[in-house]
């Protein structure tokens, strides 16, 4: 086994690199969007992706008083786990003021004077103060292509 590591999946949506937008992966990206929080004191925050890291941090930054929007494009929030249970903490999310919405691909993200725009397919549209792009992570292979295997 070789064991190359994972980097985030950056998701073909544009607007990715503006500030306010972050994916997130390792310390060093926490320590960013903490930055960025501390300095800008966001009132409203976008998640893109409903799995375990985009529901610690709806968690997390509905606590700290953030609105909070989160977007997953399958058809309903941790894919992986059982549908009853899924709902069951979609429930226990929206019970919380999160506002969950599924079946929604994100295509881009804008900058503007007040902050940012993102929109989706079938005429999706939020202004937030920031992003949080948590999709997924996928192996680094670059070592083991390079290497023959």
């Amino acid at each position: 086994m070789i064991a190359t590591g994972s980097e985030s999946v950056r998701p073909g949506i544009g607007g990715l690199e503006l500030p306010g937008v972050f994916t997130l992966h390792t310390m060093a990206d926490g320590f960013h969007v903490a930055q960025f929080m501390e300095r800008h004191k966001p009132a409203r925050a976008l998640i893109i992706g409903a799995g375990y890291i985009g529901l610690e941090m709806a968690e997390a930054l509905n606590r700290r008083g953030v609105e909070v929007i989160m977007v997953e494009q399958l058809v309903a929030i941790l894919p992986t786990i059982d549908e009853g249970l899924a709902h069951h903490l979609r429930v226990y999310l929206e019970g919380k003021h999160v506002n969950v919405h599924t079946g929604v691909r994100v295509e881009k993200i804008e900058r503007t004077a007040e902050g940012l725009i993102v929109y989706g397919d079938g005429g999706f549209l939020r202004e937030v103060d920031m992003v949080l792009v948590v999709v997924g992570v996928k192996p680094v292979t670059g070592l083991a292509v390079n290497a023959g295997i």
